[in-house]
């Protein structure tokens, strides 16, 4: 390593060391940004004689690269990740800088997510050895422009790095539109029922045929106009048993996993994950095993105890994520309060028209007691979509502060309280409940 490399990492890491032990800073960004500003090229450096494996796509990111460095973590000494969902550049210096050395010839695997938007700039520093492709929805259009842009994005990469397996999501029609020279293969589930008008074909613009259909535009698909069909599965989602909001009973490839998670877009995330790892050379039995055991990532069906009150937060990014986590509060028996916030931030996307195309169908099934509150740089326009939806009879509140959302959580007529909040917001008020000793 050169001398500007070299201190570049050790400045780094004196910062880091700084950060975690004066302050309540997790320390995953501002050590890996001046860094950089030192040499702009310490990643390439940091990063060597590690297999870095890539994690990118629209929903889940976060969650499956957990689930993923966890599998992996659980049965390789060596592993590391921007465990914090800091995917830009900066965050993925700090991981590095925060790595423990490992004996020369050992395997050193680094489980990277990163943002769609930053993929080829990261690229230009490191050698990847698998690109993860999980999902692309729409989301931030107006930052991307479409859904095909950013899959141009993740083409781009691959295409960059010809000798990296790709491991996509094969329910997706778009992710089986382009040949790359890449080694490639593809999960997708078995479940689900028949369905039509789901999508269009890529290719000739025709209706596709869903034998069956899971979420959104996920499935096994055929265009009977040309032929246009879902490619083979290497790893298959083939059963689903019971799923409460907090957990999950499925079979992958035949062999029964447990997640403490809710929702069928996490099991999408838990066989991104599992289908890696067993690339990877990880056994069944030991990815069971890290799934079972497997705890919450921030913001993502997260519970914190706020004095007698159960508070759950549900991280949402577009359309798709919403509905979804809409329909997973179906699955709760018990009376709830329900929160929600939206804000449109540059990192949330400024253009929440978004909302507009959400259908808020499965709240009216909700068994909710008292108002619903809504917090965020947007509230006013979420309660007039709620309002328009006709999907509730109880008062919407606005409140424009985390103090007096917090307020109105400790006031609450329930012990359960599930909050949706986007991505910013998400961080605001992990912040709010922090700083009042919550968390």
């Amino acid at each position: 390593m050169l001398f500007k490399s070299q201190l570049a990492k050790s400045v780094g890491q004196a910062t880091h060391w700084a950060l975690t032990r004066f302050t309540r800073s997790d320390g995953s960004s501002l050590p890996g940004k001046i860094a950089l500003q030192l040499d702009p090229s310490i990643l390439a450096s940091l990063s060597e004689d590690y297999e870095i494996i890539v994690v990118t796509g629209t929903n889940g990111k976060t969650l499956t690269t957990a689930l993923l460095a966890k599998a992996l973590s659980d049965y390789f000494p060596h592993v590391i990740t921007n465990s914090s969902g800091s995917n830009m550049i900066q965050g993925i210096v700090g991981s590095f800088l925060t790595a423990k050395s490992a004996p020369k010839g050992e395997r050193k695997f680094a489980v990277l997510e990163i943002d769609e938007g930053s993929l080829n700039k990261i690229m230009a520093h490191l050698q990847p050895n698998l690109f993860l492709h999980t999902n692309l929805f729409a989301d931030q259009l107006d930052r991307y422009g479409s859904v095909e842009n950013v899959y141009q994005l993740l083409l781009k990469a691959a295409k960059t790095y010809p000798e990296a397996k790709v491991v996509a999501n094969g329910d997706l029609p778009l992710f089986h539109t382009h040949d790359l020279s890449n080694p490639i293969i593809y999960y997708g589930s078995t479940i689900g029922e028949a369905s039509q008008a789901i999508d269009n074909c890529p290719h000739c613009g025709q209706p596709l045929t869903y034998h069956s259909h899971t979420y959104a535009n996920l499935g096994d698909y055929i265009c009977e106009h040309c032929g246009f069909k879902r490619p083979d599965l290497a790893y298959v989602l083939d059963d689903l048993g019971l799923m409460t909001m907090n957990h999950a009973h499925f079979t992958l490839d035949g062999l029964p996993f447990d997640l403490p998670l809710g929702g069928l877009y996490n099991i999408y995330n838990a066989l991104a994950a599992y289908s890696v790892a067993r690339e990877l050379g990880v056994p069944s039995s030991h990815i069971q095993e890290s799934f079972r055991t497997f705890t919450k990532v921030s913001g993502r069906q997260e519970i914190i105890q706020i004095e007698d009150k159960s508070v759950q937060l549900h991280l949402y990014k577009n359309t798709v994520g919403l509905e979804e986590t809409l329909k997973l509060l179906n699955q709760k028996q018990e009376t709830f309060t329900l929160m929600m916030v939206l804000n449109n931030t540059p990192a949330d996307g400024e253009d929440i028209s978004w909302i507009e195309d959400t259908n808020f169908d499965a709240m009216k099934d909700y068994n909710i007691q008292g108002d619903i509150t809504i917090a965020g740089t947007q509230r006013q326009a979420l309660k007039e979509r709620l309002l328009d939806a006709e999907v509730t009879t109880e008062s919407i509140e606005l409140v424009p502060t985390y103090k007096e959302l917090l307020s109105r959580i400790q006031q609450a007529p329930t012990k359960s309280i599930e909050i949706l909040v986007n991505y910013s917001a998400m961080l605001e008020i992990r912040a709010a409940f922090k700083e009042a000793g919550y968390l």
